[in-house]
């Protein structure tokens, strides 16, 4: 059944309302991760009729459904192969159908050889699974105690004046 949700000047005229599909999510952003990619967006206009679930197209295939139903952003599509550059198509899905296709977005899936969850590009030390990050280089105590008697005299100093 369809409605439409015009409006006439005859109060005694039926109104109709029209429901439609979701428009086309954009500002896609796609975030490699190990055989995945999350891809950020912004939810097109729902059009009277909340968006259950999002369908995405890889390199021009067929759309398929999100396996678990999503209705925010970011999604994750998984089952990509890492290395291969993929080509990335949104639709946002309501009660009515499937909405228009956003712009194309493309990613590239990288490895993570450690399995500890920092793709391999970001993973400092890729081979050991227990360390991901370098380590944050810090001031040594000495250094720290000299700034702070430095930040002290140039203080007692401009009290003096």
């Amino acid at each position: 059944m369809a409605f439409d949700n015009s409006v006439t000047s005859d109060p005694g005229a039926p109104m109709t309302i029209v429901d439609a599909c979701p428009g086309a999510p954009t500002n896609l952003v796609a975030i490699p991760l190990d055989g995945a990619a999350q891809i950020s967006f912004q939810a097109g206009a729902d059009n009277d009729s909340a968006i259950t679930n999002y369908a995405y197209s890889v390199d021009g295939g067929a759309f398929a459904p999100l396996s678990i139903p999503d209705s925010q952003s970011p999604i994750t599509i998984r089952n990509l192969t890492p290395g291969q550059t993929y080509s990335v198509v949104l639709r946002a899905v309501n009660a009515i159908g499937e909405g228009a296709d956003s712009a194309p977005i493309n990613v590239s899936p990288q490895p993570d050889s450690d399995g500890d969850g920092v793709i391999n590009v970001l993973d400092a030390y890729p081979n050991d699974p227990n360390r991901s990050v370098m380590p944050v280089p810090t001031t040594p105590a000495f250094g720290l105690l000299l700034l702070a008697g430095l930040l002290g005299l140039l203080g007692v100093r401009r009290l003096r004046l």
